[in-house]
């Protein structure tokens, strides 16, 4: 999920086949359907995120194949572009500069993860921003411009690996320690709307604790629980993202949960004996 102020964009399956949908106040409707690409080769699409004019989106989309690729759409209508000319890489999701002239996203080329940016006027060619992070959270663009979150842990390791800050030009790089106590459990980060903070959930046994970090002085401030109930979490991954609501006082993110019960049925008839045989036959 992901958008500007007043409006966000996520995928849904509620009409059946996998669809991204735009919300905003009193109106939902689908942007990008299957049927936007040729007859059977859209698996799934994930991470769609509004530009800041949200005059247009980017998403991932898996084929059938299992090919992972960054396109871009309009929300005025016309044929969905590839974001980049990449050729045999996995590209997942990202974040939107201020300006709306860049994107920057996570590229897994043979298990390695990079982080990439891009010019968004489509099939252009990504410029590495920083190699081998080992894993693929969302990164998130500063509404300022100045910084991009992102989350690196050493190739092959399984734990560790911290949040950072890296500017644009990828000559600055800041360690987020505030986030990074013990083995980091946060799925994602978000700027304040004045780029001076991170909010982000981490939980912790029975508990999501919502937090800031103060940016300049890299101090955490726990803000609350957000309930055992509400772990930020997706059944794709890279799934999650947090986005701020336009007065700065809520956060939009993913969450699921499952439910299981039993039923009696009543009322049929019981299978008859050549049934209960082939049910009982090994093949």
């Amino acid at each position: 999920m992901g958008g500007p102020p007043g409006k966000f964009a996520y995928v849904s399956e509620r009409n059946g086949p996998t669809a991204i949908w735009v919300r905003a106040e009193g109106w939902d409707r689908p942007l990008v359907t299957e049927f936007d690409f040729p007859s059977g080769s859209t698996r799934w699409f994930m991470t769609p995120a509004l530009s800041p004019g949200a005059d247009r989106v980017i998403y991932a989309r898996v084929e059938r194949d299992q090919s992972h690729s960054n396109w871009i759409s309009s929300v005025s209508g016309g044929p969905p572009v590839r974001l980049t000319n990449t050729e045999k890489a996995v590209e997942e999701g990202g974040a939107w500069s201020l300006d709306g002239s860049r994107f920057a996203f996570i590229q897994n080329r043979n298990g390695v993860f990079s982080l990439m940016v891009v010019q968004t006027g489509g099939e252009a060619t990504p410029t590495v921003l920083r190699e081998k992070l080992g894993w693929d959270f969302l990164p998130q663009w500063s509404p300022d411009g100045r910084w991009i979150a992102f989350f690196e842990r050493p190739p092959g390791k399984t734990i560790g690996g911290s949040w950072n800050l890296i500017s644009p030009d990828g000559k600055t790089v800041r360690s987020l320690a505030a986030a990074n106590g013990g083995e980091p459990t946060v799925a994602a980060l978000t700027f304040s709307a004045d780029s001076q903070r991170l909010y982000g959930i981490r939980p912790e046994q029975d508990h999501n604790y919502l937090f800031s970090i103060d940016i300049a002085s890299d101090q955490e401030k726990i803000i609350g629980d957000v309930g055992k109930d509400f772990t930020p979490n997706s059944y794709l991954s890279p799934g999650v993202r947090l986005s701020l609501s336009p007065d700065g006082k809520s956060l939009l993110f993913p969450s699921f949960r499952s439910n299981y019960s039993l039923w009696m049925l009543e009322g049929f008839d019981l299978p008859g004996w050549a049934m209960q045989l082939r049910e009982r036959l090994p093949w």
